[in-house]
């Protein structure tokens, strides 16, 4: 009798593809925060416009059931544009409150505007700060001859021309057993790696798992269609600064380091200056005037 597939747990993006039942579901309103930094750009930002016109029409309905006076306005649709420029603190002055209710509004109103500035800036930071690697997997992992042994191998390569420094992978297995009671439950199983780190993952790398007989009690079968589902974990930190991969290909100290960079960039900058003065013609003759090296006769 062949064996059932095993349930993939997580997707290609590491989403849980887990049903969940009894928990509350993920909305705007019991979880904002990571709403608005995990949802789609269109639907964020359509959110927050939406946010936008409706803080301004209640603020507008406010002035305009108040009674507050402002100038020059002439309807509900003025006051809108008020609302609008007061919130973003524009300040034509065409439009300007004219009694102390119209200036308590406008005080919460700037207040309001302020916080509301500061919750969309925290998210978009937020969401541009998040670092997304890109890193390609094999489509597949198979059990093959590697070595002389017999191993667990797929294959990892960095899309970015940036390296990944200190990249460590951490490979996992999952597998659904039954007790000695008869109660279904899943195991995770650590699956150790012959390298499990980079110092710098920059083109490919190859996960290799040496399988053994018996790994925690769990034999390891022929064929990968009855071991479960496995999970990769990779972390690492990117290359940011210069002296870094300076330091990584040449492994000299932070003093030469900063003499060579020195000596670089004021030979660089002596040459340029050379060659600016050369084209125009405002080096002295000994210099750059004379081609042929020598000296020219003094005039009579």
């Amino acid at each position: 009798m062949a064996s059932a597939k095993p349930q993939q747990l997580l997707d290609a993006r590491g989403r849980a593809l887990i049903e969940r039942r009894g928990a509350r579901r993920q909305s705007l309103g019991n979880d904002a925060y990571h709403f608005l930094r995990t949802g789609t750009w269109p639907r964020v930002i359509a959110l927050c416009l939406v946010a936008f016109f409706l803080s301004n029409l209640a603020f507008a309905a406010l002035f305009w059931v108040t009674g507050a006076q402002i100038s020059n306005s002439t309807g509900f649709l003025d006051l809108y544009w008020f609302s609008v420029q007061s919130m973003a603190t524009i300040g034509y002055g065409v439009l300007a409150p004219m009694n102390h209710v119209a200036n308590v509004i406008v005080t919460i109103e700037a207040f309001y505007g302020i916080l509301f500035t500061a919750m969309i800036t925290g998210i978009v930071f937020a969401r541009f700060s998040t670092p997304a690697p890109r890193v390609i997997f094999s489509r597949v992992a198979i059990i093959s001859e590697h070595d002389g042994q017999r191993v667990l191998q797929f294959r990892m390569a960095n899309e970015r021309t940036t390296a990944i420094v200190e990249a460590t992978i951490r490979l996992y297995m999952t597998r659904e057993e039954t007790l000695a009671n008869g109660e279904k439950f899943r195991r995770v199983y650590d699956l150790p790696l012959r390298r499990a780190t980079s110092p710098v993952f920059s083109l490919s790398f190859l996960a290799a798992h040496v399988i053994v007989e018996k790994l925690s009690g769990l034999e390891m079968p022929e064929r990968l269609g009855s071991i479960g589902w496995g999970v990769v974990h990779l972390a690492g930190g990117g290359i940011a600064f210069l002296f870094l991969i300076i330091k990584v290909i040449n492994h000299t100290s932070d003093s030469a380091i900063g003499l060579w960079l020195g000596l670089l960039c004021g030979a660089g900058l002596a040459a340029g200056g050379y060659l600016m003065a050369k084209e125009a013609g405002e080096l002295p003759q000994q210099l750059g005037g004379n081609k042929g090296g020598s000296t020219p006769p003094p005039a009579a």
